[in-house]
């Protein structure tokens, strides 16, 4: 049908034609209508706690820890919100029993301190905290132990940067070294239930996470 065709048909059906207008009209919004439910409902499927930090978008230093537990461990400060560091602190405090998926990613090296890279760095810490500086300190388990539900991605490595992912399911078990002035939490590797776990890496990958608690460079 020719343009001059069409047209004269729009004419001569002009309330057909307003129909299927808005009949279109009326499917696009029912598409988004569904899209925005399914979103909603993936974001309220019952799931684990998440914990998801880019260090390419976070207010991050480095260090290195010279003694106790983690001793020679690369050390990650990363600044959090202060409206928000309470409510991240109290979660992890109160319920040692949670589980939690947590994404540490990024590149490094931050400052002379890698991850994973050229340097081979497996192990690593991150201490949580904000100008205040009442920080939780982290300690993550060797990138070579984890397997499973669990995963360390080393990215293509230059002389100069390196990319990497960590995700696992993870339990928060606190300790303290003589003489320390800040909480210090391993991660202990947890076996997640598969449907929780399911859920809880969907809404992972949609990014809706990332960087909830850090204050953004």
């Amino acid at each position: 049908m020719t343009f001059e065709k069409f047209e004269n048909w729009i004419k001569k059906n002009k309330y057909l034609s307003i129909i299927l207008i808005f009949a279109f009209i009326a499917g696009v919004i029912l598409q988004i209508g569904d899209f925005v439910n399914k979103t909603e409902q993936l974001l309220s499927t019952e799931s684990y706690k998440i914990l998801d930090i880019n260090l390419d978008y976070a207010t991050v230093t480095s260090e290195f820890i010279e003694e106790g537990f983690a001793m020679d461990n690369n050390l990650f400060l990363i600044k959090l919100i202060e409206s928000k560091k309470e409510k991240l602190f109290e979660e992890i405090k109160s319920s040692p029993n949670d589980i939690w998926l947590i994404r540490i990613s990024g590149t490094t090296p931050i400052g002379s301190r890698w991850i994973g890279g050229v340097a081979e760095a497996s192990s690593f810490s991150i201490g949580l905290g904000t100008d205040s500086w009442e920080n939780l300190l982290i300690h993550f388990p060797k990138s070579e132990t984890l397997t499973g539900w669990n995963s360390f991605y080393d990215g293509v490595s230059t002389a100069d940067s390196n990319y990497f992912e960590l995700r696992g399911f993870f339990r928060f078990v606190y300790f303290r070294d003589k003489g320390d002035r800040m909480n210090q939490y391993k991660l202990q590797v947890v076996e997640p239930d598969s449907e929780l776990a399911k859920s809880s890496i969907e809404i992972l990958e949609t990014d809706s996470k990332r960087n909830e608690y850090v204050m953004n460079q």
